[in-house]
Parts: C-alpha cells; structure tokens; sequence
C-alpha cells in the first residue's frame, strides 16, 4: 500500500491568526520528512490536518493517492490519534512502515 502524501495550497487559519498559509508538500512512499520550526509555526496545526483532527479552510491533501478536500474526515482512512503522542495505535503508524527505536 502506497504511503505517499501530497498537500496543495493547505490553508488553515484561528480567528485572525493564519497558522498554515498554502502549504505543498510531497512526501514520497518511505521518505522521511521532518517539520521544523519555531513555536507557533504550523508544525504540529500541519499533522493535525493530514491526520483529519482540524479541517483545513482550503486546499487539498492525498494520502495514499486518494483524493480528501479540506479535511473531510470521512474520505480519510486515519484514526484522529495520528499526529500527535503514541502513534503506535493509528493507522497512520501502520500504513507509513515506520519502525519502532
């Protein structure tokens, strides 16, 4: 199963704070990419919205080559536990192959 995810124009904004500002990203089946960045730069608002946990205002995220405008948590095939903490138990965490350290 491909791995793979692509964001396009990702767009997330909290009242006047715009946290994610038309991300694109593609992140290749077992590429490793890490977000780095100051406090309050979108990283963790970035997995948040890939892992279907904030809905994006706009743009367009593919995970698997599967199709999942602005956040629609109905067209995705993650559990709201990626993203964050323990992943072991999401699905993200058995989809992607990541080994345990």
């Amino acid at each position: 199963m491909r791995a793979e995810v692509v964001l396009q124009g990702l767009t997330k904004q909290f009242g006047q704070t715009l946290a994610v500002n038309r991300l694109y990203l593609h992140i290749q089946d077992q590429e490793l990419v890490v977000l780095v960045g100051p406090s309050g730069c979108g990283k963790t608002t970035t997995l948040r919205l890939i892992a279907g946990q904030e809905e994006a205002d706009s743009g367009e995220i593919f995970i698997g080559g599967r199709f999942d405008s602005n956040g629609n948590r109905s067209n995705r095939s993650l559990e709201p536990t990626a993203g964050r903490g323990n992943h072991r138990g999401s699905r993200l965490w058995r989809r992607t192959g990541v080994c345990s350290c």
